[in-house]
């Protein structure tokens, strides 16, 4: 029996999915995982780019019945892999979920590294692959936002308040503070006591606040270096991280990121590094003449100032059952 689950989120993921599937094929048939995809209504030819996948019972796929957002998406899918009701008949819990991004790629010997990981150290939640960037640089990790870093984001100190880190390639397993979200394995009875994912992040800040809590229950975070994820899309993240962000995409950013310092920090640290940010967008589209700049500063300026998330909305008929354990652990642990 699989004691891993692959769990990933689909929004309009046609062009990625499959690859990403007969990336996990050796590994599934050789029974060492189970693939969950849970599909937040794309609109594109997702679903049929999924079809054959299902029919020949590589996959189980859950249909969100709306865009529920990311974190609550992950949710939707641990529940399909550890609650009775939802899971094959016989087949147990797994010891292990992996939350993997459609446009990143996890081979077996990556798989089995990472819960090898895991279970040399009992006290960690976390084992995180090295990502592979397109030019095959790896993705720094240790990037946990502070109080500090989220005041003087996009300023010329920030490199002074943040810790990041270099994966050396090859290196074994060692700890962290921050990983990315495109690819991640967790113990799942770690995720499931403090709640799973915030459902209040619909895009951004959801993982960093899952490893806040996660850190806070006495558990911790490890990279994985000879485990490698190469990540052939990322588009969204490396738009935020070089100032690239404009339209809805902007406004989940900000306003995740104004619940994380608000929740983690409080009010006061939400409120400064939220005019922090603004002045610095400010300051770059006047100054610069760049247009993306300009760009980034209207979406900033059209989402206004100290927003936060919506409530969130109830779950879609269709998956109320299905999401009801996941959703209310996290009410008892937030």
């Amino acid at each position: 029996m699989p004691r891993t689950t692959i769990v990933t989120v689909l929004y309009n993921s046609a062009d990625t999915i499959g690859p990403l599937l007969e990336s996990l094929r050796p590994a599934h048939a050789a029974g060492a995982i189970d693939i969950v995809l849970v599909d937040n209504q794309s609109r594109d030819a997702t679903l049929e780019t999924v079809a054959d996948f299902e029919r020949e019972g590589l996959v189980r796929l859950v249909h969100a019945g709306a865009n529920i957002g990311f974190g609550r998406g992950c949710n939707l899918g641990a529940a399909h892999a550890a609650h009775a009701s939802m899971r094959p008949a016989g087949q147990p819990a797994p010891d292990f979920i992996v939350f993997l991004n459609p446009d990143a790629r996890l081979d077996a010997d990556a798989i089995a590294t990472l819960e090898q990981a895991l279970d040399a150290n009992p006290g960690a939640a976390i084992a995180a692959p090295a990502i592979e960037r397109p030019d095959h640089t790896l993705q720094p990790v240790g990037m946990l936002p502070t109080r500090r870093s989220l005041i003087l984001e996009r300023t010329p100190l920030h490199s002074l308040v943040v810790r990041a880190q270099r994966p050396t390639p090859d290196a074994d397993p060692s700890p962290t503070t921050w990983v990315s979200g495109a690819a991640f394995m967790v113990r799942r009875e770690a995720f499931e006591r403090v709640g799973g994912f915030d459902p209040r992040f619909f895009l951004y800040f959801e993982e960093s606040d899952l490893f806040r809590r996660l850190a806070r229950a006495g558990h911790t975070i490890l990279i994985c270096p000879r485990a490698r994820c190469p990540h052939i899309g990322g588009h969204s993240t490396e738009s935020v991280e070089s100032g690239r962000i404009s339209g809805s995409i902007a406004e989940h950013f900000i306003r995740s990121r104004n619940e994380y310092a608000r929740k983690h920090f409080g009010s006061l640290v939400m409120a400064l590094a939220d005019l922090a940010f603004a002045a610095t967008l400010w300051c770059r589209a006047t100054f610069t003449r760049n247009p993306q700049s300009r760009a980034t500063w209207q979406a900033r300026r059209t989402c206004g100032l100290f927003r936060l998330p919506e409530p969130v909305p109830p779950q879609p008929a269709s998956t109320t059952a299905a999401s009801a354990t996941s959703h209310s652990t996290h009410a008892t642990a937030a």
